[in-house]
């Protein structure tokens, strides 16, 4: 360019001279303009380059910071859920403790009268024993002979397959119990007789 601009001094009429001093005067701008362009092109590369690095950090800290969020929401959520599962836990404990003393009070209930009923079956028979030993006691000596005697005969008849006199009275007894039952009713009176044919 300089070297142009020499010649035009030497020779201002010079029209190849100017010629080639404006088309390169042209090229050398041109060549700025790309310059200043692809400055502008690589600057504003490296700033998008820089937001979506910068975009990229806040949705990176946003999705932790949202994770983070829902986690402690789950907790939050989860603490009420395993509180009411240990009470229903606790409860279902104490009701099966419930049941249990309550079993346990009816077994021993249940023992305690079964053990009361023995012992007045118990006390009952002795009281029997002893009526039967003080009827026995009140008996004549000749009475209790008597009964000695025929309790001897009845043990004796029994081994030989033999009725004794009261067993006979008994079966006789029932005997006509049962003949009592297969009597017939009394003929009606009211009942009209049969005419009898005379044969004149």
């Amino acid at each position: 360019m300089q070297s142009y601009d020499n010649a035009l001094k030497l020779n201002p009429q010079d029209n190849d001279a100017k010629f080639n001093q404006a088309y390169v005067k042209r090229q050398l701008e041109e060549l700025k303009k790309q310059q200043q362009q692809q400055q502008q092109q690589s600057k504003d590369k490296k700033d998008q380059d820089k937001k979506d690095d910068k975009d990229k950090q806040d949705q990176s800290q946003q999705q932790k910071q949202d994770d983070k969020d829902q986690q402690q929401q789950q907790q939050k959520d989860q603490q009420p859920k395993d509180q009411q599962e240990k009470k229903d836990q606790q409860s279902g404990g104490q009701q099966q403790d419930q049941k249990q003393n309550q079993q346990s009070k009816q077994d021993q209930a249940e023992q305690k009268k079964a053990e009361q009923k023995k012992q007045e079956q118990k006390q009952a028979g002795e009281k029997k024993d002893q009526k039967d030993a003080a009827k026995q006691a009140q008996k004549s000596p000749e009475e209790q002979k008597k009964e000695q005697e025929e309790a001897e005969k009845e043990a004796a008849a029994m081994a030989a397959g033999q009725m004794t006199p009261q067993q006979a009275m008994q079966l006789l007894d029932a005997q006509k119990g049962e003949d009592e039952v297969l009597k017939m009713p009394a003929p009606n009176k009211n009942q009209a007789k049969p005419r009898s044919l005379k044969n004149w």
